[in-house]
């Protein structure tokens, strides 16, 4: 009797090592894209939250929104995004894989924190297809759906 392994038995255990490596794998590259998308949804929801507290509590003396194009998003001071005072801009670009459809311009009226921009802001991860939804109603609440 011979101590140790044979050949096969040590091909059979690279193998399941191999295949148990591979669903690890593609599981971990799965999640990236998900926690992308998540972080972004918040990162709108919570500059759509600031530009409305920014216009309640009369910051700079305007009213203050948020502008969102494919890529990036833009909180902004002003009535709109055309007129606005470009000194007040933070600009945020979304991670690569990240879009952005819906909603392009929510300004929150100077004191009341209303809008009359409603609907939907949708993020798209590329690579997955997968969507969150953040939503602004007339009162000016923002909700992610």
């Amino acid at each position: 009797m011979s101590k140790g392994f044979t050949l096969v038995e040590l091909l059979i255990v690279m193998a399941v090592m191999g295949i148990l490596f591979l669903i690890v794998g593609s599981l971990s590259l799965n999640s990236l894209p998900k926690s992308q998308l998540s972080a972004e949804t918040d990162t709108v929801e919570q500059t759509l939250r600031r530009a409305q507290a920014k216009s309640i509590s009369q910051q700079a003396d305007q009213a203050w929104g948020v502008h969102l194009s494919l890529t990036q998003m833009t909180l902004f001071a002003g009535s709109t995004y055309a007129l606005r005072n470009v000194t007040y801009d933070e600009v945020h670009a979304f991670q690569t894989d990240i879009t952005a459809s819906g909603l392009t311009d929510v300004v929150f009226a100077f004191r009341t924190g209303e809008t009359v921009n409603t609907g939907s802001i949708t993020l798209t991860a590329g690579s997955t297809g997968e969507t969150k939804t953040v939503a602004v109603n007339q009162a000016g609440r923002v909700n992610k759906q």
